[in-house]
């Protein structure tokens, strides 16, 4: 587990806070959208498997978002959620970073070995199926 702050997923203009992210605060791992960080998931040792899914096409709002880890969905009531049909990407100005924020500063201490964005939002069972397969192998160098 990462001993100090850092952001793990940037997704936003470059040099400012990001519209979507993911970091480890305190230990802790925070979701933010549109530089609301909440959350307070805690980030254990060992191998880890997280899944962010956004997706704005959900009517409920708190539906919008959901972070999974090892599989299961964790819960976070006060995060704030994208509007309903809300565009997301790498649009305008935007960039992604992984391991970082866009004007540096915020380095992830560990190893990310997948990083993967999608089109789509995944379902309960993608995500499901890809922590399987990420929970066997992940082609680690030997």
């Amino acid at each position: 587990a990462p001993a100090q702050n850092g952001h793990i997923v940037f997704l936003g203009p470059s040099g400012a806070d990001a519209t979507a992210g993911l970091e480890v605060f305190a230990g802790d791992l925070r979701f933010g959208w549109q530089q609301s960080y909440s959350g307070a998931w805690i980030s254990s040792g060992g191998r880890q498997v997280y899944h962010l899914v956004v997706d704005t096409q959900k009517v409920v709002k708190s539906e919008r978002r959901t972070l999974y880890h090892n599989g299961l969905a964790l819960v976070s009531s006060t995060a704030k959620t994208p509007a309903l049909d809300e565009v997301i990407g790498a649009i305008n100005d935007n960039v992604l970073c992984l391991g970082n924020r866009a004007g540096g500063g915020m380095p992830f201490e560990g190893t990310l070995l997948y990083a993967a964005l999608y089109a789509t939002a995944m379902t309960p069972a993608v995500v499901a199926l890809h922590t399987a397969v990420l929970s066997q192998s992940d082609d680690t160098p030997q």
